[in-house]
């Protein structure tokens, strides 16, 4: 309903908004929307794997697990996981497993690794 009704490039706008009060439900939309190969698909071609990168690196670990949740998501897509190395995404990635006691954060963040690791160029 969100992609048929045009909300994948709102969706894609907010997300360039620094007021992270706003972006926990935005991501936690895209995350929700990201189980479909369609908006995979969609959240690719509006470039937003960048922004759910960039956004691994915020100070708000509810956000922060968002983003590694639809990361994980999206990262059935050999695309997907190439664009987390290219906008170097797997480090903080690897920086967030230090947050064991929140362990919502902790499920989102192995699954990104585990899946974006089925790519052997992320391996290092």
């Amino acid at each position: 309903a969100i992609r048929k009704a045009g909300g994948i490039p709102l969706l894609a706008r907010l997300l360039k908004s620094p007021h992270e009060n706003m972006l926990i439900p935005v991501v936690g939309t895209l995350q929700e929307c990201a189980s479909e190969q369609r908006y995979r698909v969609a959240i690719q071609t509006e470039k937003m794997i960048e922004d759910l990168v960039k956004n691994l690196n915020c100070d708000n670990q509810e956000l922060q697990m968002h983003c590694a949740s639809a990361i994980f998501k999206c990262a059935e897509d050999k695309k997907t996981r190439d664009l987390v190395r290219q906008y170097e995404g797997l480090q903080p990635l690897v920086s967030l497993l230090n947050m064991s006691e929140n362990k919502q954060l902790l499920a989102a963040t192995t699954g990104a690794i585990w899946k974006c690791s089925i790519s052997m160029e992320n391996v290092v």
